[in-house]
């Protein structure tokens, strides 16, 4: 929608409303007339302004593999567009309907990870506090920028290069969840998705333009596409249903896979970089696109089913996102199909080798901040 649709128009009135709603909200948590919760371990939230993907789950699977190493790590979610209700403890046998899409990612990728979904953050950051065997000695809060209520005590705040936020609206006439003015409560400001070989002179402006703060520190990444992944069947645990021990075998480079005709599914925010990313290893790759954390029905599965049978009979492949194989490997229904799913996993990487100052930053936060015994409740402002 341009920033003249007619549509767009429309709804401005409905957007300043929201806006005054949420200047009121941020105003009462500015004042301490609303409470925020600060816990007596090191907290650390990351999220965005935005609607759509920003790159929070890669964020997250960054920290989560940073932390592992050294400290007991609790990732908390809400959990969105689950099935189950109120708070979740995530056991090795937890899926997407019980506890979320990505949420069920990490914990695939992150299995010794504590994960607890809960839309009601003090509740789980209570739960989690209370565990004792094991204790946990830092958390990860996924998408929690607006969730005040709670106090972290390192916040990362993601923003999409490709969505500059000074060109957006608030929602519903644009993606922004809260005006632009607020990433001056964040620690931490990181654009993702840049282009790997940004030029100095544009970042310099990108850090003009948010009128960055003397306590906030700015960093940039890319997405990284590594090589695509076999699905590992969750009856055998082995790639492809194979009784090889090593799924390493089973990957595929981008030119083995442009060696297949290939069937691309995707129910994700915003599908098309992937599929570009795909259609540039393979021009004639099918596509069939569903909306974000759609759960499939009889429906669906048939019409997989019947777009890819052509295709196997020659060796084909469907390629999907990681967010997406959690769903396809959760369905019983797509059994016969798991051998010939393939996962394009991405990483976030930051630009000029920023990740040793990045790095450096969180484990000095999580190390000076490591836990005690309490639980205090605070009116700190944000």
């Amino acid at each position: 929608m341009s920033r003249t649709s007619p549509y767009r128009l429309l709804l401005l009135p409905i957007s300043w409303l929201y806006g005054l709603g949420i200047w009121v909200r941020n105003r009462l948590f500015d004042l301490d007339i609303l409470p925020s919760l600060t816990y007596d371990l090191p907290v650390i939230s990351v999220g965005n302004l935005t609607v759509g993907g920003t790159g929070k789950t890669p964020m997250t699977e960054y920290l989560v593999d940073l932390l592992v190493p050294h400290h007991q790590v609790a990732v908390l979610s809400r959990g969105y567009k689950r099935l189950s209700k109120g708070l979740q403890v995530a056991t090795p046998q937890s899926g997407p309907d019980e506890i979320g899409d990505e949420p069920a990612q990490i914990l695939h990728k992150h299995p010794t990870t504590i994960l607890v979904v809960d839309a009601n953050r003090r509740n789980g950051l209570d739960t989690l506090t209370n565990m004792r065997e094991p204790t946990v000695e830092a958390v990860v809060m996924d998408d929690a920028y607006q969730h005040r209520y709670v106090q972290p005590g390192l916040s990362i705040l993601l923003m999409d290069y490709n969505r500059p936020l000074g060109r957006d609206f608030l929602l519903p006439a644009g993606n922004l969840r809260e005006p632009a003015s607020q990433t001056k409560r964040a620690d931490i400001l990181i654009f993702t998705k840049c282009p790997p070989d940004l030029r100095p002179i544009e970042r310099r402006l990108m850090v003009k333009n948010l009128k960055q703060g003397t306590h906030q520190s700015v960093f940039f990444t890319t997405m990284v596409q590594t090589t695509f992944q076999p699905l590992i069947n969750p009856i055998t645990g082995k790639a492809n249903g194979s009784s090889e021990d090593d799924p390493a075998t089973k990957k595929l480079s981008e030119p083995d896979l442009s060696e297949h005709p290939v069937l691309i599914i995707a129910g994700i925010a915003d599908p098309h970089p992937f599929v570009s990313y795909v259609q540039t290893i393979r021009p004639d790759a099918q596509t069939l696109l569903f909306p974000d954390h759609h759960r499939f029905n009889d429906k669906d599965i048939a019409h997989i089913k019947t777009t890819f049978e052509p295709m196997m009979a020659e060796g084909g492949v469907i390629v999907t996102t990681e967010k997406d194989g959690v769903r396809l490997r959760a369905d019983i229904r797509l059994e016969s199909l798991w051998p010939s799913i393939y996962l394009a996993p991405i990483t976030l990487r930051f630009l000029d080798e920023e990740s040793a100052l990045f790095n450096k930053k969180i484990l000095d936060y999580v190390r000076i901040n490591k836990r005690h015994s309490r639980v205090d409740q605070t009116t700190h402002a944000q």
